[in-house]
């Protein structure tokens, strides 16, 4: 059996919040894609001296995570953009997605879950919409 995670982990770096945040879900079946790589710290051979690269490679604004569960629709994707608790820098692409509702920008694991959940139930409603404008709703054929 597995040992169940707390909604609050103690406080945490981002890269160890994007392990928790991505076990969490795991647990709870969701299919979760991590965008990227994170920082390295490289060590000169020569001066010892250590550096952090700045780019990833990424494109601009682009989520940690993509999230999706084996019960939505095919192509339907939810973005998570995770920052430290208490800190994290939004940069301005960032800001922008979130503005449109692209993405969800978060440090908390609890307002990941009640996200996804709001999420998941406006995917049922949509899905029981369409159903029922095409007529396939309700019992069988006479």
């Amino acid at each position: 059996m597995q040992k169940q995670l707390k909604l609050t982990p103690p406080t945490v770096s981002e890269r160890e919040l994007q392990r928790y945040v991505v076990q969490a879900l795991q647990q709870r079946g969701y299919l979760v894609l991590q965008i990227g790589t994170f920082r390295v710290k490289n060590r000169c051979a020569f001066c010892g001296k250590t550096n952090t690269p700045r780019a990833t490679g990424n494109t601009p604004g682009a989520p940690d995570l993509f999230v999706t569960r084996t019960d939505w629709p095919a192509n339907t994707w939810f973005a998570i953009e995770l920052k430290a608790p208490g800190g994290g820098r939004v940069s301005s692409e960032q800001r922008h997605l979130a503005e449109q509702q692209r993405i969800l920008i978060s440090d908390s694991l609890l307002e990941i879950l009640e996200a996804l959940e709001k999420y998941h139930q406006a995917l049922v409603t949509r899905l029981a919409r369409g159903v029922e404008s095409l007529g396939l709703a309700g019992g069988g054929t006479s």
